[in-house]
């Protein structure tokens, strides 16, 4: 699906010292970090090689109308009952898909963006990450490490 080796990525606990460190050592002008005294330039391929994570083809977006049909029928797939995208749902509709269908790589691809490579509210997705795979037989073809680059970076510049 172009994300990589993310089934063997073998991490079950997140250091949130570290990660807070590293944010807190990054320079968004220069796309550098900041670590003992030396700087240390980083771009997408970058951050492609060490996620594992396409970075050719389709340029990844998450724009779009909320009101495209496409949008409309993966909302109603992926929604709860308050009408939001949670990773917990997300989570339940990949582990209970018998056969990897359109839904099985939509609910994947939007549970490994909102985890661990476009995270933003805890336990809770942006409906417009929905807009990189709207099509899941697009998914393999997007640069998502792009798209995944470009929204950390923009993550660290709120911080």
């Amino acid at each position: 699906m172009g994300l990589g080796p993310l089934d063997r990525l073998g991490c079950c606990k997140l250091n949130r010292e570290l990660y807070q460190m590293l944010v807190d050592n990054f320079d968004v002008q220069r796309c550098s970090i900041n670590i003992h005294g030396k700087s240390l330039l980083i771009d997408e391929w970058d951050f492609n090689r060490i996620m594992g994570v396409r970075n050719g083809g389709t340029k990844g977006k998450i724009e779009g109308s909320m009101s495209d049909p496409v949008i409309e029928a993966l909302m109603s797939r992926l929604c709860d009952e308050n009408k939001l995208i949670t990773t917990d749902g997300l989570k339940k509709i990949v582990e209970e898909c018998k056969e990897p269908d359109d839904t099985f790589h939509v609910a994947f691809t939007m549970y490994a963006l909102a985890m661990l490579l476009c995270p933003t509210i805890p336990g809770r997705v942006d409906p417009m990450l929905l807009f990189a795979p709207m099509e899941p037989v697009s998914i393999a073809n997007q640069a998502l490490g792009r798209l995944m680059f470009s929204t950390l970076i923009e993550g660290c510049r709120v911080i």
